[in-house]
């Protein structure tokens, strides 16, 4: 089962790709799915350690020495910093990792993620003090950045054409995962008595981030990312070896027929960069912007969905739910055995995501699972509101709120946790996948800064009303999904772009196809028909232009000029070697 056709190319064609699992398909996608199971492990680490009793006693020892106020117990800036810096750090290393990604390919940055997550186990593990600790946390947002803007792309370049969107949501899946070891790593170190139990948690995922590094040596860059950077013999033997067949012409056809005026559109993205030997001029960074403008409706797009990631009420609950329980009364063991209950219950959420995707399609998917969040989060507030009254409660009335947060977390990994990732990569079209997938990651990561330091200082001042807040979210959400997100199952890239244009809202800010692509569209090759898959050929997306270079070509020969009317980056200079 596939979620989209091969990424850039047609439906119908890619059921001709010849190719068969290879050892180093296998390796490239275990790697990626070691960085995803790390970033998983910590969004689920960090909550159950800071709602541990000798960590907060070796580090913040007047929180536990007051009184324990309800809803205000955990209310601690620096508490919540631990968790926060890592996405602080994280906001400038995704800017960092999605120009590598462009200018040195997807393993490369790979490589730095596994580097940065086996740095940060034994800073965290190891830590004397706040500004070591802090420090680790730190290194692990570049790992996040990193894992997560080369990860997802990587696996959807190298992925056999029939399972490329099964392998999509399998790196959310490896996430999910990732946090449910974790919480059971925090219910099990919860009982160790003294420092060891904490440093454990905070340690034990550079395991898994060495056998990353270990293995990223071994893997071949995407062809598509060699072909972006010219090297088209390259490109060709990489994908021999992936596939595992020197019979590769067709899906490399198809990989050299790039979005329309690719030739341009590289030399914006890659020529002169600041590090390259070329000067620098600003004139480039204004043609890079003027290019990328015009996709700013699919960029928007996939940082909302980024965005929404983190509005719908998910970091309380990822992040704090063992201090929740906690200031409202429960024991440690408790709190932490309720973490490890919705850890199990988002991998069922992310498994019924992944069967249902494409026969129920996105947008119901969407809908019914902003629906699900909006009730259960408003069900929240009146059981802490109305059922617990403003008292303490001990663990045999917690179950309510536990049921209650668990089919949140359902209906959450059903919808916008799963399918963000599929939409983002479904709209955008080859040319801006990696930067579409980087908004993704920013918009998330953004909001995470913002929810990780503030969550507990919110649910101080709002109490229960920390649930009717998240709840405006979720409303929000169901609106952004069926008014503004077109539904991608069953439709080729082509139309998506042209569904855009239509759009009520998004054609305002869709330039109209030309002549030009009509005209390609119609071609012996990319007229062909794009079968069900929603990531066809990306033909559709603007601006126009013309054919790509054909077989053996390089890109560094002098560009054809695009048709009048779509921008077009600086003629001199060629793209770094």
């Amino acid at each position: 089962m596939g979620f989209f056709a091969p990424a850039g190319h047609g439906g119908g064609r890619g059921a001709q790709y010849v190719g068969r699992w290879t050892w180093l398909l296998c390796l490239g996608i275990f790697c990626c799915m070691l960085l995803g199971f790390n970033y998983g492990y910590d969004l689920g680490v960090t909550g159950g350690v800071t709602g541990m009793k000798t960590f907060r006693a070796y580090f913040f020892p007047d929180i536990d020495g007051g009184v324990n106020t309800m809803w205000c117990h955990f209310s601690d800036p620096y508490l919540q910093l631990v968790t926060s810096t890592a996405y602080i750090a994280s906001v400038p290393a995704s800017l960092m990792a999605f120009w590598l990604v462009g200018w040195r390919g997807r393993v490369l940055v790979l490589f730095l993620g596994g580097c940065a997550y086996v740095f940060a186990a034994g800073l965290q593990a190891g830590s004397q003090s706040l500004a070591m600790l802090y420090a680790g946390r730190a290194v692990v947002g570049i790992g996040m950045a990193f894992g997560n803007q080369a990860g997802p792309v990587y696996m959807s370049e190298v992925a056999l054409p029939r399972i490329r969107g099964s392998l999509i949501s399998f790196y959310q899946f490896a996430v999910v995962i990732g946090i449910l070891v974790a919480q059971l790593v925090n219910y099990g170190t919860g009982k160790v008595h003294g420092q060891a139990g904490w440093r454990i948690s905070l340690g034990v995922f550079g395991g898994p981030a060495l056998l990353a590094v270990l293995c990223s040596p071994f893997l071949l860059d995407s062809p598509d990312s060699l072909v972006s950077r010219g090297k088209l013999e390259d490109a060709r033997r990489a994908l021999q070896r992936i596939r595992g067949s020197p019979d590769v012409d067709l899906e490399f056809e198809d990989i050299q027929k790039d979005p329309l005026c690719s030739q341009e559109h590289k030399r914006a993205m890659l020529a002169r960069h600041p590090s390259s030997r070329q000067k620098f001029e600003l004139s480039q960074v204004w043609a890079t912007l003027k290019w990328a403008w015009g996709y700013r409706v699919h960029l928007a797009i996939c940082f909302m969905l980024g965005a929404f990631r983190a509005l719908t009420g998910n970091p309380l609950l990822l992040f704090y739910a063992p201090e929740l329980f906690q200031t409202l009364g429960t024991s440690q063991n408790y709190s932490l055995l309720s973490a490890v209950t919705q850890g199990c219950v988002k991998v069922v959420g992310t498994v019924a995501a992944i069967l249902l995707v494409d026969r129920v399609g996105r947008k119901k998917l969407q809908l019914l699972g902003g629906a699900g969040q909006l009730l259960m989060q408003v069900a929240a507030a009146l059981i802490t509101g109305v059922w617990f009254d403003g008292s303490g409660i001990d663990d045999s009335d917690a179950w309510a709120l536990t049921v209650v947060l668990c089919v949140f977390e359902f209906f959450f990994e059903i919808s916008i946790a799963t399918l963000s990732w599929v939409i983002a990569t479904e709209i955008c079209p080859l040319e801006i996948r990696s930067i579409g997938a980087g908004f993704l990651v920013m918009g998330d990561l953004m909001l995470q800064v913002f929810f990780t330091q503030m969550t507990l200082t919110l649910m101080c001042a709002l109490r229960y009303g920390v649930f009717l807040f998240s709840a405006g979210f979720c409303l929000l959400f169901i609106l952004f999904s069926l008014f503004l997100v077109p539904e991608t199952k069953g439709v080729s890239s082509d139309e998506i772009q042209d569904l855009l244009r239509s759009h009520w809202l998004w054609k305002r800010h869709m330039a109209q196809p030309l002549a030009g692509e009509a005209e390609a569209k119609l071609g012996p090759a990319d007229g062909m028909d794009n079968g069900s898959g929603s990531m066809g050929s990306s033909g559709g997306a603007e601006p126009e232009a013309p054919a790509s270079p054909g077989k053996g070509q390089s890109l560094h020969a002098s560009p054809t000029v695009c048709t009048a009317g779509a921008p077009t980056a600086p003629q001199d200079g060629a793209l770094p070697a």
